[in-house]
């Protein structure tokens, strides 16, 4: 039997003059039934009844990691599309067979944040669990493809993983191996 598979995209903003057009192709292509697939949040800015039906067709168990930008209940996101949803201030676990992967939006690493950030305080917050449950990684959609990122954390941003889904063992071999 086939191994699922997770991926992962976040900073999506559909609806605006952002091009996501890769990203739906490597969703619809790359993407098992049986796979997962995880937005790290703002997933669509305008029109997003339209996005969700279109996210909501692509294949896999979708989760969304909700950002800033994503306002609407928990309960909307998971009527129309979504298998699973995740506040903004809270943070998911994956296990791998490195360790364990905290997933965010923000990254778990004030440092890596622009200083004028409003999420600093958050950011500590994830840092401290990060931390203190002794994660191997935690990856976030936050700094938008801006390179500040430490040998912990991995940005999933639509920037900087050009555009496309990125599967977790692709980035586990950029940070590990």
């Amino acid at each position: 039997m086939k191994q699922s598979k997770h991926w992962f995209a976040g900073n999506i903003e559909a609806g605006t003059t952002k091009n996501i057009k890769p990203f739906l192709d490597s969703w619809k292509h790359c993407v098992g039934k049986n796979d997962t697939v995880f937005i790290l949040g703002d997933l669509a800015i305008t029109k997003q009844k339209y996005w969700i039906s279109v996210f909501a067709e692509m294949p896999g168990w979708k989760v969304l990691l909700k950002g800033d930008k994503d306002k609407n209940r928990d309960s909307w996101y998971e009527k129309l599309c979504f298998d699973m949803v995740v506040p903004f201030n809270h943070s998911l676990t994956v296990c791998h067979d490195y360790g364990k992967i905290l997933l965010s939006n923000i990254p778990a690493r004030p440092n890596v944040m622009e200083q004028d950030s409003k999420y600093k305080n958050l950011a500590f917050k994830f840092y401290k669990k990060l931390k203190r449950e002794e994660y191997i990684l935690n990856i976030h959609s936050l700094t938008a493809g801006k390179g500040n990122e430490h040998k912990d954390t991995f940005d999933v941003s639509l920037e900087n993983i050009n555009g496309c889904l990125v599967e977790l063992e692709n980035i586990i071999e950029r940070k590990f191996k």
